[in-house]
């Protein structure tokens, strides 16, 4: 119905539109994304020349292209897209030395690409005035996203020096104190422009959601003590794929173990499920846990683990495997873990000998 039944008034007259989606469907957008999707696979990532390019990105219908091929070799590439649709047409701009692509300007300097906020000469200051009847909050918060922005895209501090002072003006002009904005500013310029790409690092242990592990999992960036109840704090992100960890199972009845590895988590967790599945006295799945689970009636999907602390490897070499034991001894002692108020059954002082 989008794509051939559309029918539009204006000035009186009824119209009809007799290619492409109606204006204003909800589907247009992913509708234009999949056919340029389709155009871009054949003309431009599948074509004969397409080894020339370098790195391709696409939003939405704004290309672009880092080439290493001819300028004839990359004409040919456009006017074959060009010919393949009678209403879709590529231009093209060149350059060797400064290109803007959507809000980034990206210059060549010194051989490397650097970039930094670009803003159209004809923009108009759209900025949401100060003194707007939106959330209070969310005026407030509009510089520091609008900075933290600026941040992010500008390639060094002179960059951002530069872009925030024109975002300081264009927030002025809007309503907005000089004094907060000058002060949100120079708050962004002290962050770390890494830390903004990698972002604020989770704590607590996560699924990889591809594993029979995940659902099992003690959600959270704390525990609560097992005869304490005090809270103890994760300070690791961790996951079933995590490796060099000591980690923590839970029963239902609230005794629990604590246990070290250097392999994947998930490996070592699916093992303890499997002894208390398979659980035989006297064999090699007689162990502590699984033990206790068949004793105490317990199901082996109603085991819960966490991941304590990933051990970070020996910066100048030594024994990593020692280190694992001596973490582990401490978190055994520290949760209180062995039998018979947990399920630890032994302790050793050895590993730090």
């Amino acid at each position: 119905m989008v794509l051939c039944k559309n029918y539009f008034r204006f000035g009186g007259e009824y119209y009809w539109q007799r290619q492409g989606t109606s204006m204003g469907a909800p589907v247009a957008p992913s509708f234009a994304n999949l056919f340029v999707r389709r155009l871009e696979e054949k003309f431009f990532l599948r074509h004969r020349l397409s080894e020339h390019i370098i790195l391709y990105l696409r939003y939405v219908d704004d290309i672009l292209i880092l080439w290493n091929g001819t300028m004839d070799a990359l004409n040919e590439m456009v006017n074959e897209a060009n010919g393949s649709h009678e209403t879709i047409q590529f231009t093209v701009e060149m350059s060797d030395k400064e290109l803007h692509f959507l809000d980034v300007q990206l210059t060549i300097r010194n051989g490397a690409i650097s970039t930094n906020l670009y803003r159209k000469g004809t923009d108009r200051n759209n900025l949401l005035h100060a003194q707007s009847f939106h959330n209070p909050s969310t005026v407030k918060a509009i510089p520091k996203g609008q900075f933290l922005r600026a941040k992010r895209i500008a390639s060094t501090d002179d960059d951002y020096r530069r872009a925030g002072q024109s975002l300081s003006e264009r927030f002025v002009q809007r309503g907005y104190e000089s004094k907060h904005v000058k002060k949100v500013m120079e708050e962004v310029k002290s962050i770390p422009r890494k830390q903004m790409f990698l972002g604020i690092q989770k704590k607590g242990t996560f699924p990889c959601l591809n594993c029979v592990c995940c659902a099992s999992i003690i959600k959270g960036s704390s525990i609560n003590h097992p005869t304490k109840g005090n809270k103890l704090n994760l300070n690791d992100y961790a996951t079933c794929e995590s490796k060099g960890v000591i980690y923590m199972l839970k029963c239902p009845c609230g005794l629990v173990y604590v246990g070290q590895t250097i392999r994947n988590v998930k490996t070592r967790i699916k093992e303890h499920k499997g002894d208390i599945r398979n659980y035989k006295p006297g064999s090699q799945t007689d162990t502590t846990v699984a033990r206790h689970f068949n004793e105490a009636k317990h199901r082996h999907g109603q085991l819960k683990w966490v991941v304590l602390e990933v051990v970070q490897p020996l910066s100048r070499g030594g024994n990593f495997k020692q280190k694992m034991l001596q973490r582990e001894a401490k978190w055994i002692s520290k949760l209180n873990s062995l039998a018979p108020v947990g399920l630890n059954d032994a302790w050793s002082l050895k590993c730090f000998l």
